[in-house]
């Protein structure tokens, strides 16, 4: 509303709007991490509100106490905190305990696949679309496991989701169909001689099987209940691991001991730790033409590094890392018993003969660790590579060199641990196995670890099939497929957010995969809706989660697979790519859509991001706040598509047809997902948070899934909290007008002043008083803002501390006053006197941040 005595023509907006929105476009140009922040009256009052209740409480406090530090930036808890929505993948690939990038099969590399003494140098050959057999000449990028089958018939056409055969896993067990990668398990395709795991060492290295035990990692339990009454999750027992934590579910009475059958073959537990030292060359490959090198096997081993060296010394033919898990690289082998464990250098010296063929060797033999000693070789791989480079100089040193030991230190280390005893080793695995073994595991957790970092924010959570808590779903033949659904709504705005976020945890840790498919664009189109307009289920209504007209709207869409199902699907071609009915495209209309027209439009605008929302508000103002809408962020978990970001920026560096891009573009060329699924439909994934001003994450790892979910949120908190207070010091454009913009960082806890001078006329090297711009201004428009002139950061820190000057407000008499004792009103100095007898507390020491 106007005021009464308000004057159209004095005030002229459109003027004033032209030069603003010029000054701001061009200020959101040279600032690309600036956000731009507003509060509609509404927000304010909350702000408002939540700050009196604040300090109201301060004041009123009569007894007497410890002068409380915040550990977080005040104003922070007082903003409005936005909805992040996640939609998890409930597939039954979820439950899989194997997850693999692209990859070589080991029948490239061994002319004796089955191990039935009939050597081959003949190419592998695969039958395809029903044609004649042909060639071999692809990588493996299925995201499981292929390897040798044993049983009735051995055969070279195993393939494995699973390495554990357990009551609970969510697919019926599988030898003979080689057309279902989720079904094998490698425990059940075994015979007495040879186990899948015996002919390819590679599924129990996690840097091939990234979900497999890795020893970089300190796995601890999930941090939540895992009960129904709400009993933390514990540590889990070595001889007595469970195959789910949570008591309620199947797996939860279903014990391994892993010191007896943790190898999956009647033996104590193995785990592999790859040495990137060998590789292949473009020769001897048949047939010609090939479309890129590849190993070869028999007369044809093209190996190179030390699998050429006849296990010689460091000197006698250098390591030839490719970057690739080959069969042929060498590894430390750990077989960990309940009392010791064993340590054995595994390497290989190809040889052109039938009983040659990959020649595996045990460097220096093998090598037994019984002591309480903190053991190198049990640390990160750093420790191990450099044991392995010990052994290679003199193996006959092998037994000194494997039971070195180190000095303790930080288990949860961002590398992993320099060394381990063989208790922490034995209690690392068992708590990997019964909580991190399966895909589904390590989301459960990640999602837990992130709420738990912003605890103050409003989560909620579904499923990408199984979404209503009250209906048991069933297959076609009526047989369960899991258990009940999830949906928990985000919460009510009286309602406890911990509560609220320890019921989270309670029905995810609870919630069974089921055997379904991936169904992307309408889980997430269910997202928007949701944010729209609410969500109807069988026995409960649920309205948009949507309050402030202000608040930010987020949905985090993690998935282990390309989208493969919703046969029917149609949502049109928002992004106008001529790719219609993709994940891109959903995301996109949730974000150009207002999702309640019922309330302002006062969603500030995250610059560059939402830059394509300028003009979209609904407002005067083309910079100013915008409609409610949903931003997209999605986390592929061990899939690669076809785009890579080579230098960091978050963006692909070019487009499918390998046009390099500075920037994408919404309707540019991201590739051609189909419901077959597709490395193209992980780009999508890509696309679609490109397309919400969101963030697209890769994580191949457990640990990457949480630093990239924690990455995400700690990106909403920057949109929220890196406050941009911006003022003129002139109501019109004027000689000498300057923009100052005061930042926040909520992150580091750091404050800046800028001064921004506006291009008014022609620049002068000295400008005389009172005429012209600054040289700051040269190259600029008359109107844009021009580079920074000062910045307060750097002008403190060019001067001695003792020469500052900081002012408050004397609350007696609300003059200005030095921030010094004798200044300061008696409010203030009862504020700072709490507790005045208490000893010294050491806090941390904030150094200073240059921006």
């Amino acid at each position: 509303m106007k005021p009464n005595n308000y004057n159209a023509k004095k005030h002229n907006p459109e003027k004033r709007g032209r030069v603003m929105r010029q000054a701001l476009l061009s200020f959101s140009k040279k600032f690309s991490k600036q956000r731009l922040k507003k509060f509609s009256e509404k927000c304010i009052e909350v702000l408002a509100l939540s700050a009196i209740v604040f300090f109201s409480s301060a004041a009123h406090a009569v007894q007497p106490q410890n002068l409380g530090i915040a550990k977080t930036p005040l104003f922070l808890g007082f903003s409005v905190q936005p909805n992040i929505f996640f939609v998890s993948d409930d597939s039954g690939s979820m439950d899989l305990e194997i997850l693999t990038p692209a990859y070589w099969r080991w029948y490239h590399y061994d002319p004796d696949p089955i191990r039935d003494g009939n050597y081959t140098s003949r190419p592998p050959t695969e039958t395809v679309n029903g044609r004649n057999p042909r060639p071999v000449i692809t990588r493996f990028t299925g995201g499981t496991f292929q390897s040798a089958m044993f049983g009735l018939n051995d055969t070279d056409r195993g393939l494995y989701g699973s390495i554990y055969s357990n009551d609970d896993n969510v697919f019926r067990n599988s030898c003979s169909n080689q057309g279902s990668p989720w079904r094998g398990r490698t425990e059940s395709c075994k015979n007495s001689q040879n186990h899948p795991l015996d002919v390819d060492w590679r599924a129990r290295s996690s840097d091939l099987n990234r979900v497999f035990y890795n020893a970089n990692i300190l796995y601890e339990p999930w941090d939540g209940p895992c009960t129904p009454s709400g009993t933390p999750c514990a540590n889990a027992s070595f001889i007595s691991a469970r195959s789910n934590p949570y008591s309620t579910q199947n797996g939860f009475g279903i014990l391994r001991n892993l010191s007896t059958d943790g190898d999956a073959n009647n033996g104590p537990f193995i785990y592999e730790v790859w040495i990137d030292d060998s590789g292949y060359t473009g020769d001897n490959i048949r047939p010609r033409p090939s479309p890129s090198p590849r190993p070869e096997r028999g007369t044809r081993f093209n190996e190179t590094g030390y699998a050429a060296s006849a296990f010689g010394s460091a000197t006698d033919i250098p390591d030839a890392p490719n970057g690739e898990v080959d069969l042929w690289d060498s590894h430390m082998r750990l077989t960990v018993s309940s009392t010791s464990i064993s340590v054995s250098l595994v390497a290989y010296n190809p040889q052109n003969t039938a009983a040659g063929g990959l020649n595996e060797t045990n460097l220096g033999g093998v090598i037994t660790l019984n002591s309480d000693s903190c053991y190198k070789v049990l640390g990160n791989e750093s420790s191990v590579q450099a044991i392995r480079d010990q052994i290679i100089k003199n193996p006959s040193n092998a037994a000194i060199d494997i039971v070195a030991t180190g000095i303790p230190g930080d288990p949860g280390a961002a590398a992993g641990p320099e060394c381990r005893t063989i208790a922490e080793t034995r209690q690392n695995i068992a708590n990997w196995y019964q909580y991190y073994r399966r895909r589904a595991y390590s989301v459960k957790n990640a999602i837990a670890e992130v709420m738990d970092a912003q605890a103050s924010f409003r989560f909620g959570l579904t499923v990408l099939n199984n979404i209503d808590p009250d209906v048991t779903y069933v297959d076609d033949e009526g047989r369960p497929i899991g258990g009940k659904g999830i949906f928990v709504p985000l919460p009510a705005i009286d309602e406890d957010l911990s509560q609220h976020n320890e019921r989270i945890k309670q029905e995810y840790f609870s919630f069974v995969q089921p055997p379904r498919g991936t169904p992307l664009r309408s889980a997430l189109t269910r997202a928007g809706e949701y944010y729209k307009k609410g969500i109807s289920l069988s026995k409960e209504d649920y309205p948009s989660p949507i309050i402030y007209p202000c608040q930010k709207n987020f949905t985090i869409l993690l998935t282990d697979g390309f989208w493969n199902s919703d046969s029917g699907f149609s949502v049109g071609d928002p992004d106008r790519d001529t790719k219609p009915n993709t994940v891109a495209d959903v995301a996109y209309k949730y974000y150009i859509s207002d999702l309640d027209s019922t309330i302002d439009n006062e969603v500030a605008l995250d610059l560059p991001d939402e830059i394509d929302l300028l003009g979209k508000t609904g407002t005067t103002s083309p910079e100013g706040p915008t409609f409610q809408h949903m931003v997209t962020f999605t986390v592929a978990f061990g899939v690669e598509g076809n785009l890579v970001d080579r230098d960091g920026d978050g963006n692909p560096d070019a487009d499918a047809t390998g046009n390099a891009w500075t920037v994408p573009a919404k309707n540019g060329k991201w590739g051609n997902p189909t419901i077959g699924g597709t490395a193209d439909n992980i780009d999508d994934l890509w696309h679609a948070a490109f397309n919400s001003g969101g963030v697209f994450a890769s994580a191949s790892t457990p640990r990457e899934v949480s630093d990239r979910l924690i990455k995400a949120i700690a990106a909403f908190s920057s949109r929220l909290g890196s406050a941009a207070a911006v003022a003129l010091n002139s109501g019109t454009l004027n000689a000498n007008s300057r923009l100052y913009q005061a930042r926040f960082d909520s992150t580091g806890w750091s404050g800046n002043l800028f001064s921004v001078p506006i291009q008014d006329g022609f620049v002068d090297l000295v400008p005389p008083e009172g005429d012209d711009s600054p040289p700051e201004c040269d190259g600029f428009a008359i109107g844009e803002l021009c580079n920074p002139e000062w910045n307060a950061a750097l002008e403190l820190a060019n001067r001695d501390y003792t020469t500052r000057k900081i002012f408050t407000m004397n609350t007696d008499d609300f003059s200005l006053a030095a921030f010094a004792w004798d200044t300061l009103g008696s409010a203030q100095q009862d504020a700072l006197r709490v507790n005045p007898d208490a000893p010294p507390v050491a806090v941390p020491v904030l150094e200073p941040i240059d921006r």
